[in-house]
């Protein structure tokens, strides 16, 4: 963005990605700056440790039951949403770990 000249377009991507990064969130803040700024990974080793400490990934966790799935061990797909399938498939997209 610093090569490009100064105009509406510019102004209001830049606004927006500041915004973006001001995110209580941590999950935003990573994908920001590596989806859309282009940090690598390890240019954003405090928002991915942010990840696994703050926000939804450690709520997620926490409901993870003694067995390793989460609400019904004999069942992983449903009920929908809830089930461990889906909250990986969350986790994932959080970009949270196990």
């Amino acid at each position: 963005m610093t090569d490009q000249p100064l105009t509406a377009d510019v102004v209001q991507t830049k606004a927006l990605t500041d915004w973006l990064l001001q995110s209580a969130i941590p999950t935003i803040r990573y994908k920001t700056r590596t989806e859309l700024i282009g940090y690598s990974a390890d240019q954003a080793v405090t928002e991915r440790a942010a990840i696994m400490r703050e926000g939804p990934v450690p709520v997620l966790l926490a409901q993870q039951l003694e067995n390793g799935a989460w609400v019904n061990a004999n069942n992983y797909y449903s009920p929908k949403y809830k089930s461990t399938h889906w909250t990986l498939l969350l986790l994932t997209e959080l970009a949270g770990s196990l």
